[in-house]
Parts: C-alpha cells; sequence; structure tokens
C-alpha cells in the first residue's frame, strides 16, 4: 500500500510531537527532584530542646496534702550561770626516764691547764669538770661562777663549751656576764655527774684577781669557771670567797707561766715553766704568778 507523501508528512509531526512530550516530562520531573532535594537541604534540623518540647509531658499525679508537722518541744533557753574558770595547773617536774647512773667520783672534779702571759696579763685556759650532784633534787642546769667578769665586766670571754662529749648551748647571765648557765641534756639526780669542758681566755687587771696580800704578780685566784653552790636552789649571788660561793671539790691544774707560781696546795715543777697545783678544796686554789 502506498502512503501518500501528504499522510507520511502527517504521520511525522506525530512522532516529533510525542518525543517532544516526553523530553517534557522528563525534564519536569528532573526540576522537580531537584527542588524538593534543594528544600531538605535548607530546612533547619530539630534541636534536642525542640525534641524534647515536643516530647509528651508526663502527667504528674494530683498533690497530697502534706501531713503537719508534729510539735516541737520549747526548751528553756535560759543560758546556765557563768561558773568560776578552773585555777591553772601548777607545772609539773619532768620525770627521770634514764637508768640511775651513779658516779664514779665522791665529789667534784676540776682538771684544768692554764697558759698564762704575765706580761701582758692574759690567761688562755680549758677546764673539764666532772661534776657529782650531792643534793636529794634533780638539776636540769649548771651554774658556773666567773669571778673575773666580776672583777672586771667582759675580761673573760668563753669559746667553747661541751656537755658530755657534745657542743653545749650556754648562756651568760647577771648584771656583767658573770654567771654560766649550762642546760642539761638528761636531767642529774642525786649521786649523778655531768662532765664538762669550757675553753675560754681571759684579760686579767693590773693587780690581778685577789692577789694575796703583800704578794707581787698576777693574782689568778678565781680564774677558773667554778659551779655554784646548791641547796635546794643555785646560791648565784655568793661571793668569792664567801661560805657558799662554792661546794668543796678536788682540782687539777697544769700552770704553764714564765714566773714560778705561789700559794696554797701543793705544787710541783714538771719543767721549766710548767708546773703542777693540786688543791682538795675550792678555798685552798689561790695562784700568783711573779713577774
Amino acid at each position: 500500500m502506498t502512503i501518500s507523501p501528504r499522510r507520511r508528512k502527517k504521520h511525522r509531526r506525530i512522532v516529533i510531537a510525542c518525543v517532544l512530550a516526553a523530553l517534557a516530562l522528563l525534564g519536569g520531573a528532573l526540576a522537580w527532584g531537584q527542588r524538593r532535594k534543594t528544600a531538605n537541604a535548607a530546612a533547619p534540623k530539630p534541636t534536642p530542646s525542640a525534641m524534647a518540647t515536643s516530647a509528651p509531658a508526663e502527667v504528674e499525679p494530683p498533690p497530697q496534702e502534706a501531713a503537719e508537722p508534729p510539735a516541737l518541744e520549747v526548751e528553756d533557753t535560759a543560758l546556765p550561770a557563768p561558773q568560776a574558770t578552773p585555777a591553772p595547773e601548777p607545772l609539773r617536774t619532768p620525770q627521770p626516764t634514764l637508768p640511775l647512773r651513779p658516779s664514779q667520783l665522791s665529789r667534784s672534779l676540776y682538771q684544768a691547764a692554764l697558759r698564762v702571759d704575765a706580761k701582758q696579763n692574759t690567761v688562755q685556759g680549758a677546764l673539764s669538770l666532772t661534776y657529782v650532784n650531792h643534793d636529794e633534787g634533780t638539776l636540769y642546769a649548771l651554774w658556773l661562777h666567773l669571778y673575773p667578769n666580776k672583777a672586771l665586766p667582759g675580761s673573760l670571754t668563753i669559746l667553747r663549751v661541751s656537755l658530755d662529749g657534745v657542743r653545749a648551748y650556754y648562756t651568760l647571765e647577771g648584771i656583767d656576764g658573770e654567771l654560766l648557765r649550762i642546760p642539761l641534756l638528761n636531767e642529774l639526780r642525786s649521786g649523778e655527774a655531768a662532765r664538762v669542758y669550757i675553753a675560754f681566755e681571759a684579760a686579767l687587771p693590773k693587780e690581778g684577781l685577789s692577789a694575796p696580800q703583800n704578794a707581787r704578780g698576777v693574782g689568778l685566784n678565781g680564774i677558773l669557771p667554778t659551779a655554784a653552790a646548791y641547796d635546794l636552789v643555785w646560791i648565784k649571788d655568793a661571793q668569792m670567797g664567801e661560805l657558799e660561793y662554792a661546794p668543796i671539790a678536788d682540782y687539777r691544774v697544769l700552770v704553764e707561766a714564765a714566773g714560778v707560781p705561789a700559794g696554797s696546795g701543793s705544787m710541783q715543777q714538771l719543767a721549766d715553766g710548767r708546773y703542777y697545783f693540786t688543791a682538795d678544796a675550792v678555798a685552798e686554789f689561790a695562784l700568783e704568778i711573779g713577774k
């Protein structure tokens, strides 16, 4: 069958119209999808607070009537009467903690070495004192007389103090520093002893220290630091030569001097310029160095 050119032309127009319609539908579908995608991206996401707000609220139970609290018993608010302040407790004496250490000596012992410069009126000295406590009480410090400072204030200087082999703390007491106080590391009970080492130097007055009457030279009476007497309390105000000046003790003193010492007690010459002096009472320790 032969199709006429006119019908063939009409058929071609219909095909072209169908193709254009299909393309238009496809373009519209693509455009609608793109707009929806863009709208979803631009829309704000719901926040947790918004979600929480949108959540259904829990229904609270109806409030119950609160129980009436029990009545409080009112106490008497009156303040108690003020009481008297108790008196402070008396100071307690520390109790000994170490076992008894009886002394091997019956009384105190002074062992000393003196180097005397009679021309310069100076003395260098070292003293080892074994102090024995003969009193019934317990001692917590030792007191020693520094007689040169009483005669000439500031003339005797303490260089070092040791207590039982350990360097010790000490203080100078009195108006002119005429007393030496040494606190004890361990309390000293009756019958016990403590060993004290003292290094010192002294500048003496020209007339010396309590030189014997009608004597020539430099008097050294009282040059050594001497423990004060103790009778319930320390007798610190006693003067040289008084009965309570110091307890009786043994003395062993080595003297180095250009002159010859003279005085009471027993003296032995060891070499030229070296003398060994002994005494068994404090009143007997009196030396005079001749010029």
